[in-house]
């Protein structure tokens, strides 16, 4: 059976990834202006956000298909493994091919402010907690639910 959730939260995905992906475009062109150095840098830090966040949802995917104990602490731990992976690419970036830094660290934000993209275009409602239905007014109705009819 389909799950129409399931393709509404695919759609999320894939207008997140599209967004975060022009959002990260976008902000190379503007490093550009400013000189290759900055636009490769911010290209860079949005590139290595973008892998971050695929491995991210592959992990997650994982941890909450159905596998074994066993396979479950080794996703976790390949999470911290990420991180390691994550600052050394980082430290490879700025260290090695001089990066500018605050061009690396507009690119690692690219991705978050198409997360907050979303929330404010209401993207998201789907995680709110739907209102308490009201007391029944008729005094039968209060009969009728504590008999469970």
């Amino acid at each position: 059976m389909a799950n129409p959730d399931g393709r509404v939260e695919a759609g999320r995905e894939v207008r997140l990834t599209r967004r975060a992906l022009t959002l990260a475009a976008a902000a190379a062109l503007v490093g550009l202006t400013f000189g290759p150095r900055i636009g490769l840098s911010v290209l860079g830090g949005a590139t290595v956000s973008m892998l971050n966040i695929l491995v991210l949802r592959r992990v997650v995917g994982g941890l909450s298909g159905i596998q074994s104990a066993r396979s479950a602490i080794a996703l976790a731990a390949l999470t911290g493994v990420r991180y390691l992976l994550l600052g050394g690419v980082l430290v490879a970036i700025i260290a090695v091919w001089n990066a500018d830094v605050i061009g690396v660290v507009c690119g690692l934000g690219a991705p978050n402010l198409a997360v907050l993209l979303e929330l404010r275009n209401g993207g998201f409602t789907a995680l709110r907690t739907p209102p308490a239905s009201p007391p029944p007014d008729d005094p039968e109705d209060r009969e009728n639910l504590s008999q469970g009819a």
